[in-house]
């Protein structure tokens, strides 16, 4: 297990408590989004070829599709593809089954979305069932459109959109994790759960699983949204689900934390994170320093 970090255009190994390794250098954006696939993790910024390390090395991954392959700016897998978000766009390009180079297919869904706007990221759903776990991919745009699909891929027969709703922002390209089989989207109105959400609707109040806290969060929105750093995580070794809130980018922020065994809510301050991260089993952040 590896912990992989990135400041001052590189890309660094971070496990080792008593030194960090550098593994790559010349990029022009440190914040990366990653997924793990196949035994290696695949990362896109947005500004800089898409990079996968294997455990050893970070390399330029050969996708081809995009006239821009740098504006792939979020990454997710889904039944065994990997999916590309373009920046700036509503689209969604998808690789082969089990593919970790090679061609990439073009998706879009400009044609699905009633509001419009751009893509912001993809997630993983999994729902239980009467007849066991389905897994659904979940698309969130910028005005905070949800669409889920369920199926294989895009071009199966099976492929097609069994939801779509409208949710507050999302903050970031960060904004959406799992804890265990929930999906959690951080939006500009709290914290939404997609299961809650497929069983009362959007439209009954007090779906948030941040309800407890709803006034101190959108007033820190309203003051701090546009900000870089918004992460949401969860730590199951503390028990704990942690917001990254960006209070001055690069310098301060706090945390809105809900303990998962009675779902109370508190802040931590004085614990200035730009990101979250595990390895094995402990939590880590990355400071404002590099």
């Amino acid at each position: 297990r590896k912990l992989i970090a990135a400041a001052g255009g590189k890309i660094w190994d971070a496990t080792l408590k008593a030194a960090a390794t550098q593994l790559k250098l010349g990029f022009t954006n440190n914040r990366w989004q990653g997924v793990n696939f196949k035994g290696r993790l695949f990362l896109v910024n947005g500004a800089d070829a898409p990079q996968d390390f294997d455990g050893t090395t970070v390399n330029s991954t050969a996708w081809t599709g995009p006239a821009s392959i740098n504006s792939l700016v979020n990454v997710n897998s889904y039944r065994n593809r990997l999916y590309f978000v373009q920046s700036n766009t509503a689209k969604i390009w998808y690789g082969g089954i089990e593919a970790i180079t090679g061609a990439l297919t073009e998706f879009d869904l400009s044609a699905a979305g009633r509001i419009g706007g751009s893509l912001m990221l993809m997630a993983t759903w999994t729902q239980g069932t009467e007849t066991g776990a389905n897994e659904f991919a979940v698309f969130v745009m910028d005005t905070g459109e949800c669409l889920i699909y369920s199926g294989a891929y895009p071009a199966a027969a099976d492929w097609s959109l069994i939801g779509r709703f409208k949710l507050g922002t999302p903050m970031g390209r960060r904004s959406a994790f799992n804890t265990g089989s929930q999906l959690l989207l951080i939006t500009n109105t709290g914290v939404e759960d997609f299961s809650t959400l497929i069983q009362v609707g959007i439209e009954n109040a007090g779906t948030a699983i941040s309800r407890k806290i709803t006034n101190a969060f959108t007033d820190v929105v309203k003051i701090y949204g546009n900000l870089f750093g918004w992460q949401g995580i969860y730590y199951p070794k503390g028990t704990r689900i942690l917001i990254n809130v960006p209070i001055s980018t690069n310098t301060t922020q706090y945390k809105y934390v809900m303990n998962t065994a009675n779902r109370a809510w508190c802040r931590f301050k004085n614990q200035n994170a730009n990101c979250w991260s595990l390895l094995n089993d402990d939590i880590y952040f990355g400071g404002n320093n590099g």
